[in-house]
């Protein structure tokens, strides 16, 4: 076996390593890792008006894609909205989130945006 043959094999193992490592959700010492805090906005609307949320903190346990369906369902009620699309970006900062907001918000022309104050919950209170 040649030097670059064995190169080669010891690379693949170490990348096997690593890739299991990363499966078995551990840090890569046993340890379990740790949920992040998340910081999100929602937006959700048509081509008339787009309905933005503020900054949402977010527990760990949340799950976007779960928050945008409930704003979907919030805009939908509350407004009496027909809407084509919604979402919930998320950052690993509020100061990300803010920025991003900020992108999403420039992305829309000349539909209307609406700032709302919507809690990240089904009912939409606060």
């Amino acid at each position: 076996m040649t030097l670059l043959n064995k190169l080669s094999i010891a690379i693949l193992s170490l990348m096997l390593l690593c890739t299991a490592q990363s499966w078995a959700g551990t840090t890569g010492n046993g340890t379990a890792q740790q949920a992040k805090t998340q910081y999100a906005f929602c937006y959700g609307g048509n081509v008339k008006v787009v309905y933005f949320s503020q900054a949402l903190t977010l527990a760990p346990t949340v799950s976007a894609p779960n928050l945008g369906v409930a704003y979907g369902r919030y805009i939908e009620t509350t407004y009496g909205l027909g809407i084509d699309r919604q979402r919930c970006v998320t950052s690993d900062s509020s100061a990300g989130a803010a920025a991003e907001k900020q992108r999403y918000k420039g992305m829309f022309g000349t539909t209307r945006i609406v700032e709302i104050e919507w809690a990240g919950d089904s009912a939409g209170a606060h």
